[in-house]
Formats: structure tokens, C-alpha cells, sequence
């Protein structure tokens, strides 16, 4: 798991504006939990990228295909032993392999089983999660910065904006993917 350790070098902040500090204070956790978001998105996108890997190297992948065709078999068997005529079941082709499909799909989700078009999207969804608390992290940077003049905050923002040049674009990018 990434985990990010934060250090305060004080227990408040000192401005002349105590509203101004209230404020800065405010930006202050909301990029505390922008990181903790980042972090956490990190982890699971990890995760499912080894999840992922190993179903896809672990070997088993004749014998999924193998248990399925069995299960599909068997689904159709059952369908086609229900028709009241057994030659209607290739006259309604169609039909009837749509309906033995949706059997075979609810079989294996109530055996726990996620649709390998679920599973596929598990790691778009956490990268668009650190896609989305980072842009968020970013924002509230660039507002301290703006808000507060000081040099060392403008540095630790060109030090971001360097090491995440086209974060504004990716994130346009997929926030807006209409475009």
C-alpha cells in the first residue's frame, strides 16, 4: 500500500489575516485528503493491474474456457428440454441463444463470479480516481500559491507542475471524453 507520512512543523499557522489563515488552513486538509485519495487510488490501480496480470499468466485460462463450455452445455440442455417443441429452439435461433446467454451469466454471477468486462474496467476506474485527486491536489496548490505569494509554496508548485506536465489535458481528457 502507498502510504504518504505527512509532517507539521507547527500546530497553526501564523498570518497577520486570521480569516486568511483559517482559510489556508482549509486548503491545507482538503490537499491532505486529495493526498490520502491519491494514495489510496494508487494502491487499488496496483492491485488490480496484478489481479489482472496473474488471471491472465496463471495458466488456468483452458480450463476456464473449458468449465464454461460445459456450463453452456448444460444451460441449453435445460433450456431446450423445456420447449414444448424441441425444433423451435433452432427456428428461433436468436432468441433462444440470447435467453441461454443470460442463464449462463446469472449461473456465474451467483457464484461470486465478476464479468470479465467488470474486471476489465477495475483499473480505468482507480486511474481516473488519482487522475481526479490529483487534478484536486493541484487546484488547491495553485490556489496557495496565488493566495499566499509565498516563494517556497510557488516552488513546490513548479516542482509539480514539472513532474505532472499534461495533468490538466489527461484530466480534461477523460473528465470531458465527449469532446
Amino acid at each position: 500500500m502507498f502510504i504518504v507520512n505527512l509532517e507539521y512543523s507547527g500546530t497553526w499557522l501564523e498570518f497577520p489575516d486570521k480569516d486568511k489563515a483559517f482559510e489556508i488552513q482549509n486548503h491545507l486538509l482538503s490537499m491532505e485528503t486529495a493526498l490520502a485519495d491519491m494514495a489510496i487510488a494508487l494502491t487499488m490501480f496496483h492491485e488490480s493491474q496484478l489481479r489482472s496480470h496473474a488471471e491472465h499468466t496463471s495458466g488456468n485460462t483452458k480450463e476456464n474456457w473449458e468449465r464454461d463450455r460445459h456450463l453452456r452445455l448444460q444451460i441449453e440442455d435445460e433450456y431446450r428440454s423445456g420447449l414444448s417443441n424441441p425444433t423451435e429452439y433452432y427456428t428461433n435461433y436468436d432468441v433462444h441463444r440470447i435467453e441461454t446467454e443470460k442463464r449462463f451469466r446469472q449461473v456465474k454471477l451467483e457464484s461470486g463470479e465478476i464479468p470479465r468486462s467488470y474486471k476489465h474496467r477495475f483499473s480505468f476506474i482507480h486511474a481516473h480516481s488519482f487522475l481526479s485527486a490529483t487534478d484536486t491536489f493541484a487546484k488547491f496548490l495553485t490556489v496557495i500559491a496565488e493566495e499566499t505569494s509565498l516563494q517556497h509554496v510557488n516552488q513546490i508548485l513548479a516542482e509539480f507542475e514539472a513532474n505532472f506536465p499534461t495533468l490538466k489535458k489527461v484530466r480534461n481528457s477523460a473528465q470531458h471524453v465527449e469532446d
